[in-house]
């Protein structure tokens, strides 16, 4: 189940992914399109999570593997957290292999924004250059 939600959640950032980086004008759509990307990015995290859990449950302290749904919210907590940068300290990886996961998605984090919310601004800049034109 939690590999046919990761593909449908691929899927699904792919679709918009390409709709708010390759097509025209900047709008709420766009903007709103962002937000869930960043959304379902975090949730792929988690499943990633979940899998990692599946195979090596002492890879992580402070997430153990529980009924599925609260297994999922920790595991989400844990990722927006490590995608945020925030980084608490309640839940870490133990394992080399979650070490390495959780580092490529703290990396992710700041490459969405980097590059998304750049793309964002300068295809608005653009936009407002046009119409001053």
């Amino acid at each position: 189940m939690v590999v046919l939600m990761f593909v449908f959640f691929f899927g699904t950032f792919k679709s918009i992914m390409r709709q708010i980086l390759f097509t025209g004008s900047i709008d709420n759509n766009k903007v709103v399109g962002s937000l869930a990307l960043f959304l379902l990015l975090g949730l792929m995290w988690a499943l990633m999570y979940l899998l990692i859990l599946e195979f090596s449950p002492a890879a992580f302290t402070g997430l153990e593997k529980k009924e599925w749904g609260e297994t999922f919210a920790n595991a989400a907590y844990f990722s927006f957290v490590t995608l945020t940068t925030l980084g608490y300290g309640d839940i870490s990886p133990v394992t080399p292999f979650a070490q390495v996961i959780v580092y490529l998605e703290a990396i992710a984090g700041v490459f969405y924004m980097a590059i998304v919310v750049a793309s964002l601004v300068g295809a608005s800049q653009t936009n407002q250059d046009n119409q001053d034109e």
